[in-house]
């Protein structure tokens, strides 16, 4: 019996090889974006569509890793599924595909080790972010609605949320966690929460249902884990009492207390984000006194606006 189940999977290791011979040609640059592609497959959180994976990698810091998807993917559809289709998920079609290409010893030249795919990932998300987040990006009309009330806005937000955006929004802190700390990591962090995008950022959070009790941001990727302890925990790990950095940690910090005490208004009415909770903001807070200068328009309290710091928790 187990004679037969090694001749099996021998058997299979040898079909894989013969099909990506016929994919892949064997020399380093093609073999390297195989690997580069497979990766991103492997070690992204969900499963995403051909034209999101695309939009990814074009932000990958490596050059080498940055090309069509499609070249490689096209030819794969004996291996995965939703290559046909550039907005189905990329799926693997069985398990053993997998197993196969995480084991060198079976993969040979395809073999898929993790490597720095978590960074990578990382960076590709944040500039995504920095590159897409944009005010009032569903174009609501109205200011004074409730998210449930305001007509088709299901369909607005697949519109103008695309999937390789909705998936840096939730996803972003997840791969940052995974990794060692580098500058331009956090340099693509501080982009994010020190100015306007983390607004804008918390806006998309509020349109796709995830920030309601900063609870449940994501469960499809982390069961239980609220946006606030998961992005203070990662940036807090990413520079782990570097010198210098003290200042992302607290924009991190405010940021993260914003996320507590305004995520549930903001869940129920996505512009209350400006018109309500920023505006209460207390003076001495980082977001405040940065945003307040870049949306001049926004509500001010005439008086007895506090100047002291975030009340306890």
């Amino acid at each position: 019996m187990v004679s037969t189940s090694q001749e099996g999977a021998a058997l299979l290791d040898e079909m894989y090889v013969t099909v990506l011979k016929s994919v892949v040609v064997k020399k380093q640059r093609p073999l390297a974006q195989f690997c580069s592609l497979m990766r991103q497959i492997l070690y992204m959180l969900e499963p995403l569509p051909l034209d999101t994976l695309d939009a990814m990698c074009m932000h990958f810091p490596q050059e080498d890793n940055c090309f069509n998807v499609a070249i490689i993917l096209n030819h794969m559809g004996s291996l995965l599924s939703g290559v046909t289709d550039r907005k189905s998920p990329i799926r693997l079609l069985h398990s053993s595909f997998h197993d196969f290409l995480t084991d060198q010893s079976q993969s040979g030249d395809y073999f898929v080790g993790e490597l720095d795919i978590q960074a990578e990932l990382a960076v590709a998300s944040l500039c995504v972010l920095c590159g897409d987040l944009c005010f009032n990006i569903c174009r609501m009309e109205s200011f004074y609605l409730l998210n449930s009330d305001v007509p088709g806005l299901a369909d607005r937000v697949k519109a103008k949320i695309p999937p390789h955006l909705s998936y840096s929004c939730l996803c972003w802190a997840n791969h940052l966690q995974a990794t060692k700390f580098d500058p331009e990591l956090a340099g693509h962090v501080k982009n994010i929460f020190g100015n306007e995008r983390i607004l804008f950022w918390l806006e998309i959070l509020s349109l796709l249902g995830v920030l309601g009790n900063d609870v449940l941001w994501c469960s499809k990727v982390v069961p239980g884990e609220s946006i606030s302890r998961m992005v203070r925990s990662c940036i807090t790990q990413l520079i782990q009492e570097k010198v210098g950095y003290e200042d992302l940690e607290a924009l991190a910090r405010d940021g993260v207390k914003f996320i507590h005490y305004f995520s549930t208004a903001i869940s129920a009415s996505t512009p209350h984000l400006y018109i309500s909770a920023l505006p209460f903001v207390p003076e001495n807070a980082i977001p405040y006194r940065g945003l307040m200068v870049n949306l001049p328009c926004i509500a001010k309290i005439a008086e007895g606006h506090s100047n002291e710091d975030w009340p306890a928790a």
